[in-house]
């Protein structure tokens, strides 16, 4: 039976605790809702009550319910570990704080324009990949811990210029307070992705709370995977400041691994003996599919007739290619200009071939409140928009998105343009040093292998592992643990689609439990399972065809793009005439129309 939380109160659970309830058990953690005066009063109150979660503002209470600091103490003092919630800086939660601390911590204090989050340098034991990384927040209000100058804790986080999460030991046993004046509800529907971004302080510190109580148990990914695209240029030697040959022998010599988000326009230009070159270094090199066309806003289309029409048209482009050069592609997309209305992404799903999508932003452009909650973006690949997984990428700007990246258990994708290569390889040599010493594990591999091996995984028994895995196609290693039964879900967004399920070639059943499919693997020798998840594309409602005042425009742009990139570019004094014509090739493409 998996170990359980204890989520204590005194007479009503606050909101704050119904937050933890729900939170926690979405990350496979059971929780039971406990008043601490039955706890206190259950027979042989001598025996350890497991791992806890005690509300202290609930705890501290009222006159005509407060229970004694005296009793709490000695109720919690038998909790093994326990995390002090403080959400409140009144009079009571202070007074219980101290004497549930032994006056080592001395006051929980109101701070005002706290604009940051930082995880200090001395918490890797805690949440590793994100210690000594910061981030900004929405809240300016927060809650600070004030301790003994000698109270031998460790401060795990930090917000604004105090402490509001921290650790320290009790004999054998580990406690924890965090103070936060909110805890977000994790299972409301988001508006904006930054909504969550920008509330990390009020989720992360019990996501790490359980991860160390829970280690096994609670959903987690084993591997810490990374990854690096570069959107748009042509297999040539050099394209604008990119030059391969060189980016390529630097990342066989420095273990990176390089995917270029390839536009099927030009799977006609692509020459034999260019394409040599990158055959040559296949084991750092790969191509995905970056839009069709890579119109203005392409992808961005409220008409799904249209993007699925497209789609069919720029696979087809990729496997001509790829037949012709030999190049092989992951058939994971990229949306031009990170435009995705909620029709492409209904269109991308209903294709079938695609795996997913590689995205900056997890939402939808077009639509606000589309179900996805921000339970859905602590996971590896956001699936909760028709069962199909984007997973997130950013730009090189702050660095610790990509510490949160690792740590959340997502692939670690940096995208960037030819610009990045202004001042040669320095970024992304740089770059990948730098997430070494963040995480010494990370692994780089193709984009198609990061995605098709990223899952979450827990144990259920010793002979029993749950995972969660997101891409059509999946590969999971069974000698991870000692369990011989996987039991393996899939986000499915259309039950009927389903045409077979395949494990290592052969067809298996499955079953459907609420919005997930799920089947069963035996695997009484370690090894490596193919899971493949084979989905019937949705027929095809109509047949467009497009004119020549559109073929005219889509190459214009394409040549004008590639003027900017090759030479505009190049030349500090062109940069506003760079600027310019790209503003110009939106418009022109836009305003070329097709026709049904």
């Amino acid at each position: 039976m998996s170990p359980r939380l204890q989520l204590l109160f005194s007479v009503a659970p606050t909101k704050e605790l119904l937050a933890l309830q729900s939170l926690a058990e979405f990350l496979g953690v059971p929780c039971d809702l406990s008043d601490i005066q039955n706890v206190g009063a259950q027979p042989g109150a001598r025996h350890l009550i497991g791992a806890c979660v005690l509300d202290v503002a609930s705890a501290a209470g009222a006159d005509e319910t407060r229970i004694s600091p005296d009793e709490v103490t000695a109720i919690v003092a038998r909790a093994e570990p326990i995390l002090f919630l403080v959400t409140r800086p009144d009079e009571r939660c202070r007074s219980l704080v101290q004497h549930l601390t032994d006056r080592l911590v001395t006051s929980v204090v109101l701070a005002e324009n706290a604009a940051t989050v930082r995880f200090t340098s001395n918490s890797s034991k805690f949440c590793h990949e994100l210690a000594s990384q910061s981030f900004s927040r929405h809240n300016r209000t927060a809650l600070h811990l004030v301790t003994c100058p000698d109270f031998p804790c460790t401060p795990i986080m930090e917000v604004g210029d105090g402490v509001s999460f921290l650790a320290w030991s009790s004999g054998s046993r580990v406690r924890f307070m965090w103070s936060t004046p909110c805890v977000l509800d994790t299972s409301v529907p988001l508006d904006r992705e930054s909504d969550f971004e920008g509330a990390l302080d009020s989720v992360l510190p019990f996501v790490i709370f359980l991860r160390w109580v829970f280690p096994d148990s609670c959903w987690h990914n084993p591997d810490r995977t990374a990854g690096f695209v570069i959107d748009d240029p042509l297999l040539t030697p050099q394209y604008g400041f990119i030059d391969f040959p060189e980016l390529l022998a630097s990342a066989r010599e420095n273990a990176y691994h390089v995917t270029l988000a390839f536009i099927p326009w030009n799977a006609r230009r692509t020459r034999e003996r260019h394409a040599a070159l990158f055959r040559q270094y296949s084991d750092v090199f790969g191509l995905c599919v970056h839009g069709c066309d890579h119109n203005s806003n392409e992808y961005g289309s409220a008409d799904y007739d249209l993007l699925r029409h497209k789609n069919r048209i720029a696979l087809a482009r990729m496997d001509r290619h790829a037949e012709r050069v030999g190049l092989p592609y992951a058939p994971l997309f990229v949306c031009p200009q990170e435009q995705c209305s909620i029709e492409a992404w209904r269109a991308l799903a209903a294709d079938g071939r695609l795996l997913g999508m590689v995205n900056t932003g997890c939402l939808p452009r077009n639509v606000a409140n589309t179900r996805v909650c921000a339970t859905d973006l602590l996971l590896p690949a956001q699936d909760a928009v028709f069962g199909f997984p984007v997973f997130k990428r950013h730009y090189s700007g702050s660095f610790s998105q990509f510490a949160l990246a690792l740590f959340l258990g997502r692939p670690a994708i940096l995208v960037e343009h030819h610009e990045f290569f202004r001042n040669g390889l320095d970024g992304i040599e740089a770059f990948a040093r730098n997430l070494r010493q963040v995480c010494p594990t990370v692994r780089w591999s193709s984009l198609h292998e990061t995605t098709t091996t990223t899952h979450l995984r827990r144990r259920e028994s010793d002979t029993s592992t749950a995972i969660r895995f997101f891409t059509n196609r999946f590969r999971f290693d069974s000698t991870k643990d000692s369990s011989q039964i996987f039991r393996l879900r899939k986000r499915i967004h259309e039950p009927s689609s389903v045409r077979r399920v395949l494990v290592d070639g052969v067809e298996v059943p499955f079953a459907f439990e609420s919005e997930f499919l799920t089947l069963e693997v035996v695997s009484t020798q370690p090894r490596f399972h193919q899971i493949e998840v084979e989905i019937a594309p949705a027929p095809r409602r109509m047949v467009y065809s497009f004119g020549l005042r559109y073929q005219s425009g889509v190459a214009i742009r394409r040549l004008l793009s590639e003027m900017r990139d090759n030479v505009l570019s190049k030349h500090r004094r062109s940069a506003a005439l760079a600027k310019k014509l790209a503003d110009t090739l939106h418009l022109s493409a836009s305003t070329a129309g097709h026709r049904p």
